[in-house]
């Protein structure tokens, strides 16, 4: 955060005490306040410097006119900003203060990882009236994507964090315009420059946003080449989670050319409503209609993989928006543990890991990864049990999730979210790390112990991924650590956990 602004337990404008951080937005950060002259919890967002080249609302005509917009705007499912403030150089706006969370928050913490398409499609509805208010009042979002739209404790949908499209940032002597929007939801458009302000590009991201909560992931992936280059030139991916009647729709609301899309968000909001009118008919009816069979079935697919692995903790993986798998497979909510591995043991004669005594395994470790197994003796164990080694892009592709980060959580590494080098220096319960979990909720892919991988070298050696507690999870250019190990190298922090192929 820029040392410039205030901080938690500041008083700004002499009337807005800031109480608690509640996250950055395309262009400040924001706050939780107490309006002290009212009495009033409010939200503040303090408008960054860095993101306006030192360009303010006062002295910006064209943003102090749409910041008055924004002020104008009342709807059930648009946040109100009820003013504007200047203390010296800091600039503001006062909003209203809603009690809930984001959608992009809201779907990672659902057990599916995304919304059902029932649910998905009536946020959806409530988004689009939201828009129709603030297009017919002349006022273009920018910015739209799951992290900006609210769903409140009472059920309520509201659109936050509306760009202001006429920020500019300084580059040498001249200026040059922001590109204002998210990558993984931007038209292509506006991600060629074109900052020209049109409620077309609103309902594109709109799509893009109903693609992301109905799939789980955006359609095109979040880094910002790939994501410029499908929303520019990619036909819209098939998800097995969104039925052909929704993807259709999917289809025309990102359609390459403005002009092919619905002409206004009132009738992108018409249809969308004639669609889940339709859906709604045809179950209630019991009815087996083509289109129907296939939105149930696409949710229920995954509803019956997670059936088949209950008995084993596995956990599916849905088909993400980028890399090459196109198949869906199951994956082992936590490594091998000593406990699992025991039944192996006990039922085959297989020899027992290190540290056990007889075919025992410790009791204080029963609920700890097993190691210091050969790839072998992990395969062996993997054929046993039905299911295999992963692949390397089998295990990449579940610790990277739908957003293709090089960490579960995120692009950056966090000690605390996994049992590294900064631990207790051996391996800790496979559940105890839970703040480092996936999307999809698998558990330990980080840290603990390293995974043995099924990837086909040259010569014997092989293949772990992922870090140990002896080992930093992060190389040294920052990026997940690998490790090829070979013949008569120490396995003692080295485990593995198994997958499935849903199909």
């Amino acid at each position: 955060m820029n040392s410039s602004l205030p901080a938690q337990g500041d008083i700004v404008c002499g009337r807005y005490h800031l109480t608690q951080l509640l996250g950055r937005g395309s262009m400040g950060v924001v706050y939780a306040a107490i309006d002290l002259a009212l009495q009033r919890r409010r939200a503040i967002k303090l408008m960054l410097p860095e993101r306006t080249g030192g360009t303010t609302l006062q002295g910006n005509p064209t943003l102090r006119a749409e910041a008055a917009a924004l002020m104008g705007l009342s709807h059930p499912n648009i946040v109100r900003i009820f003013n504007f403030e200047q203390e010296d150089e800091l600039e503001l706006l006062v909003m209203e203060f809603l009690k809930g969370t984001n959608l992009h928050d809201h779907v990672r913490n659902l057990p599916e990882r995304r919304m059902r398409p029932d649910s998905g499609l009536r946020v959806s509805l409530d988004c689009l009236a939201g828009l129709q208010n603030a297009h017919e009042s002349g006022v273009v979002h920018n910015d739209l994507k799951p992290g900006n739209i609210m769903l409140c404790d009472d059920g309520v949908v509201k659109l936050c964090d509306f760009g202001l499209s006429g920020l500019t940032e300084h580059q040498g002597p001249q200026r040059k315009k922001l590109v204002i929007g998210t990558p993984a939801f931007i038209s292509p458009e506006r991600a060629r420059g074109d900052t020209q302000p049109d409620p077309r590009s609103d309902l594109y991201s709109m799509g893009a946003c109903m693609y992301a909560l109905l799939s789980g992931a955006p359609p095109f992936g979040s880094h910002r080449d790939q994501a410029y280059e499908g929303h520019a030139r990619q036909a819209l991916p098939k998800s097995p989670f969104i039925g052909p009647q929704i993807h259709g729709f999917l289809v025309k609301s990102m359609s390459k050319r403005p002009k092919d899309r619905f002409e206004s968000a009132a009738a992108m909001r018409e249809a969308l409503q004639t669609l889940l009118n339709r859906l709604d008919r045809d179950e209630a009816n019991g009815s087996v209609v083509s289109g129907v069979r296939s939105e149930l079935r696409s949710a229920r697919r995954a509803q019956g993989a997670r059936r088949s692995a209950k008995a084993r903790d596995m956990v599916l993986v849905p088909p993400r928006t980028w890399g090459a798998r196109p198949h869906p497979f199951l994956m082992d909510r936590t490594p091998i543990t000593h406990a699992m591995y025991e039944v192996f043991v006990r039922e085959t004669g297989a020899s027992a890991p290190p540290g056990w005594i007889g075919k025992k395994a410790p009791w204080s470790r029963r609920d700890h990864p097993v190691c210091g197994l050969t790839h072998k003796q992990a395969r062996a164990y993997a054929e046993w049990s039905g299911s295999r080694l992963p692949t390397l892009d089998e295990w990449l592709y579940a610790c990277r999730g739908p957003y293709d980060t090089e960490f579960p959580w995120g692009d950056d590494y966090v000690a605390t979210y996994c049992n590294g080098p900064n631990g207790p220096g051996a391996t800790t319960p496979v559940r105890r790390h839970r703040r480092g979990a996936t999307a999809e909720g698998v558990l330990d892919l980080v840290g603990n112990v390293w995974e043995w991988v099924d990837d086909p070298r040259d010569g014997s050696a092989s293949l772990a991924v992922g870090g140990s507690f002896r080992s930093h999870p992060a190389g040294r250019d920052g990026l997940l650590a690998t490790r090829t190990i070979e013949p008569g190298e120490p396995v003692d922090d080295v485990g593995f956990r198994c997958v499935r192929d849903a199909r």
